[in-house]
This record gives C-alpha cells, sequence and structure tokens, in this order.
C-alpha cells in the first residue's frame, strides 16, 4: 500500500536533507506521515532492497534537485525512473525543490511543477526563509501522503518535486455526473479518485477559514469538533450536496459572514463552490484540452457555447478551482478568466498585476469577439505594441513564451497540494453562419500562431443551447454578493 514520502536527493547536498527532516520530525512522532531517505538503511543491509521497497511503498516522493543531485547516474538510473513511472500510473505526488542554479530544464523534472519557485533558489534564502519553505512543503504532504489510522506504518516519505504531467497526470472521468436542469446535480457517481482529489483541494481553501469551515459544518448538520477533522467531514459533505443547495447555503452563510464583518471567511465560502463546480461540470474534453498541441492538425474544439462552461472544463483538466470575471451588464453570465500574463516589471506596479489585469481585459475586448483573415496580423502587432522593447518576432516569442512559463507555474503552486496545473487559453468563438472554408482559414493561422506560442492553448466555442448555464443560474448572486452593475 503506497502511504509514504520518498527523499531523493544527493549526499553532498545533505544540509538540506537534515533541515527538511528537522521540520518534518513533529509530523513523523505524531504519525500523521512517514518519511523515508537513504539515512534509514541501517548498516548491513541488502540497501538496493531497501530502497526499492521504499520506493514501492512512496505516496509522495520530494526530490531535492541540484547541479549533485542531475550529475547522480545512480538517482538517474535507480530512483528517478520508478518515481516518475508511479507519478505518471499510479497515483504518485511528485514535489521538487530546486537547491541551487541546474539544468533542470533539460531533464524529464521540467514537466513537473516545482514546489517552490525553481528561480528562488533554496541555497540563495535565509535560514529562516529555507524553514519557512520546509515547513509549507511539510503541511502540503501531511495533505498528500498521510498515514492511514491506525495501523503499522509504511516505509517512509520520497522527497521530490511536486509533478504535474500535461499527458500522463490527466483526469480520467468515466462516469461524468451531469447537472440536471436547474435542479443541480447528484454527486454519488464521482470517479473515486477524482473525489479524492477535490476534497483535498476543498481542504486546502476551508484552511484559511476557520469561521466559514464551522459555519459550514453547522449547515451540513456535521460534528464540527477539532477543526482538522471539520475541514475533512465538510470536504467530504460537500460532494455528497446536490448543487442548487451547495449553492442556496454558501450564499446564505457568505451573507451571514458579511453582516458580521468577515469578508475573508465569505471570500472562502465562494472559493469553497468554485473548487467543486468543474468536478461537477460533465465533459468529454478534458484530456483534449491538457494534450493540446499541433500534433492533432485541427484546434481543439470544446463542446461548450459560453465561456462560463469553458472556465469549467479548463479548471477541470488543471485540477484547480474555477476562476470568473464579473459581466459588463446584468444580463451577461459571469465569464471565465481566459489570461495571459507578463512577468512582474518594475516602478509603480512592481508586482505586474495591474499590468495583467489591462492585458487580459484589452486582449478579451480586442480579440475573442471576432477572427477575421487580419486577426494573425493584429494579434502579433498587440503583442509588439505592449512590449515595445522587443526588437524583432523571434525575441518577441521567446519573450512571451516564458512569461506565460512562469506565470503559469506561479498560478499551479496556489493548489500544488492536490497536483493542479495551470493552462493558459484564448476563446474562439463560432458565429453563426460559418461556412467550413471559413472555419479552415480560421484554424490555418490559429494552428500557426500556436507553433508560435505553444504555452497558450487556442480553443474554440461550439454552438450549443443555452440550457448548458441552467444549472449554474446563482452563480453570479454567490460571485458578486453586492453586484455594482447596470
Amino acid at each position: 500500500m503506497r502511504d509514504s514520502i520518498f527523499i531523493s536527493y544527493s549526499r553532498k547536498d545533505k544540509k538540506y536533507l537534515d533541515e527538511f527532516l528537522t521540520m518534518l520530525k513533529p509530523m513523523r512522532r505524531g504519525g500523521s506521515v512517514d518519511a523515508w531517505a537513504d539515512t534509514c538503511i541501517k548498516p548491513g543491509a541488502q540497501w538496493r532492497d531497501e530502497i526499492k521497497q521504499a520506493l514501492n511503498n512512496a505516496k509522495a516522493a520530494v526530490l531535492l534537485v541540484s547541479t549533485h543531485f542531475l550529475d547522480s547516474d545512480f538517482i538517474d538510473k535507480h530512483e528517478l525512473p520508478p518515481l516518475l513511472e508511479a507519478a505518471k500510473s499510479d497515483g504518485l505526488t511528485v514535489f521538487w525543490v530546486c537547491l541551487n542554479t541546474c539544468a533542470y530544464e533539460k531533464t524529464e523534472i521540467e514537466s513537473y511543477h516545482a514546489f517552490y519557485d525553481p528561480a528562488k533558489v533554496i541555497r540563495r534564502l535565509k535560514p529562516d526563509d529555507r524553514n519557512a519553505v520546509w515547513k509549507s512543503l511539510c503541511q502540503q504532504l501531511e495533505q498528500v501522503a498521510p498515514l492511514p489510522p491506525p495501523g503499522p506504518s509504511g516505509a517512509g516519505v520520497a522527497l521530490v518535486g511536486q509533478t504535474i504531467d500535461a499527458k500522463q497526470n490527466t483526469l480520467r472521468i468515466e462516469k461524468p455526473t451531469r447537472a440536471k436542469g436547474g435542479n443541480g446535480s447528484t454527486n454519488c457517481d464521482i470517479e473515486p479518485e477524482l473525489r479524492k482529489k477535490a476534497q483535498a483541494l476543498i481542504v486546502v481553501i476551508l484552511q484559511k477559514s476557520d469561521a466559514a469551515t464551522r459555519r459550514l459544518a453547522a449547515r451540513f448538520g456535521l460534528d464540527a469538533g477539532p477543526i482538522v477533522e471539520c475541514r475533512q467531514r465538510v470536504a467530504g459533505e460537500t460532494l455528497n450536496k446536490p448543487l442548487d443547495e451547495l449553492f442556496k447555503i454558501a450564499l446564505d452563510e457568505q451573507q451571514t459572514l458579511l453582516d458580521e464583518g468577515d469578508e475573508k471567511g465569505a471570500n472562502v465560502v465562494v472559493q469553497h463552490v468554485l473548487s467543486i463546480l468543474p468536478i461537477l461540470h460533465e465533459s468529454g474534453d478534458v484530456e483534449g484540452v491538457r494534450t493540446h498541441s499541433l500534433e492533432t492538425g485541427k484546434l481543439v474544439e470544446l463542446h461548450a457555447s459560453h465561456k462560463t462552461i469553458a472556465e469549467l472544463i479548463m479548471a477541470k483538466a488543471d485540477q484547480r478551482p474555477a476562476a470568473y470575471v464579473r459581466p459588463h451588464k446584468l444580463k451577461e453570465f459571469t465569464g471565465g478568466k481566459a489570461c495571459l500574463a507578463r512577468v512582474p516589471e518594475g516602478g509603480r506596479d512592481s508586482s505586474g498585476e495591474q499590468f495583467q489585469r489591462d492585458f487580459t481585459e484589452d486582449l478579451a475586448c480586442t480579440f475573442e469577439s471576432a477572427i477575421d483573415a487580419q486577426f494573425e496580423h493584429k494579434f502579433s502587432g498587440y503583442l509588439r505594441k505592449k512590449f515595445t522593447d522587443i526588437k524583432d518576432d523571434k525575441d518577441l516569442d521567446i519573450w512571451i513564451n516564458e512569461g506565460l512559463r512562469l506565470y503559469a507555474d506561479h498560478q499551479a503552486r496556489q493548489f500544488r497540494a492536490v497536483g493542479s496545473g495551470f493552462t493558459y487559453y484564448f476563446l474562439v468563438e463560432t458565429p453563426p453562419g460559418l461556412t467550413d472554408a471559413e472555419r479552415d482559414a480560421q484554424n490555418a493561422f490559429l494552428l500557426r500562431l500556436k507553433a508560435r506560442f505553444p504555452a497558450i492553448a487556442f480553443l474554440r466555442l461550439a454552438p450549443l443551447s443555452e440550457e448548458e448555464l441552467l444549472p449554474y443560474s446563482q452563480l453570479r448572486a454567490l460571485l458578486y454578493a453586492n453586484p455594482e452593475i447596470d
């Protein structure tokens, strides 16, 4: 049974292993996790057999990646292959941390999201800042690889960076649950592995507000008890509620928390619902979106006519909560948040957040309403105008793709406890009366843009029934308790 953590590291980096194990010690002593590194091997033991057994028992792996780590032939041949294979096929979660500047991007490790920004290598951090990283990692491991209570402990925890593989770690939903008309959905048929990941994500969100957790527990008729157990019970019961009932409870508790001046708690109630909406939406597009590439020879077409449903599909594909933007008018429905972003810049907007908001809104208004013969030229011209320091198309493409990759990693790390990812996507509408020739022409230059900007998934919306939005009719009221909309 996989229930332990395996730590992979180079002995030349043992200083960092010791720091991490010291932070993990209270959790190991308390019996919440079990961790294994080769320091557990006793003199005279069959060390190869012990390593093999620990690999077989690992539910999570922590990789302490460095120049020494990448230089190790033993790690490359005997530890990484079984770990990465288990991540693809057997539910193992990989966390990796970059200790120093190294060529990790030349290895398969690059395909997995780092637990901590690899541009901010651990070796450069102050001791207390490193401890903050180790503590956060330990907390995530408690969620991903808890020991079953009670019972004998497993072989241990494997130290690796969190792994997200766009093709192999895709959610495969054999029996998707479809929301039924305006009455919500029944959730009993949620695929077990998907249910487990959704529950873990809800727990992460509930950790932000004990008040919201206890209010939801009371509404669900649950025994609150210790807060850690309370979160688990609320997360489990959430997935058993019909969507219409869940919306009603969330709206009531959001308003109560706002009346009490607890805006943080009210926001957690919203995030709690947004974390499960993708799970409740039926979609056969998930795998197609995550494997979106030029190899298909065609644009991925979503079975959705609205940005709202497109965002549910994308959130499910990335294993993250849904994200939305405010509608311009009351008659409009809340839209999915498809965005492009620039890495942080200096000056007044040092974080780059305002630039990202402006860029997103401008791009959506400029391009997502219509695709014509001049679209490819306009798109390149728009990027050049926004990034005036770029001299030629090649440099522009490199700069944009790197910025997108870095910010997508940042977005994904917000939900790293459950193995989430983040995909930048661009929605293309399909207007009525579009001929096959016009569609083929659009697809041709969209595929050329895809070749230039592989970090962006260009997705076509399909003209389907308006009824697909009925189950989410209360979504706007939940997102905007006091909407200032004309």
